[in-house]
């Protein structure tokens, strides 16, 4: 049942315009897509990750967030990016 409402999340999300991968912090903030392709997050655009069941939007200042071990805080969570226009954006 989890992958069935996973996968129409996804299909919401890219419905809406948003672009899904997962986030990659690395010399630069990136959204891998399921094919391997790295995009990189251009400025402008919103970036949110999967927090729970919730979608959470990530600041300049969360991507510089790390774990106690100094890892990126919010690497490889589910990702999307889209577009602001008119919205908060990193």
């Amino acid at each position: 049942m989890f992958l069935l409402v996973d996968s129409i999340q996804k299909t919401l999300s890219i419905a809406d315009g948003w672009t899904i991968g997962r986030l990659v912090i690395d010399g630069g903030v990136f959204l891998e897509q399921d094919n391997g392709r790295l995009i990189k997050v251009p400025e402008g655009f919103i970036l949110e990750v999967k927090n729970g069941g919730d979608w959470q939007q990530l600041s300049g200042e969360d991507l510089t967030r790390t774990t106690a071990e100094g890892y990126p805080a919010y690497a490889s969570m589910d990702a999307r990016i889209k577009e602001a226009r008119g919205r908060y954006m990193i």
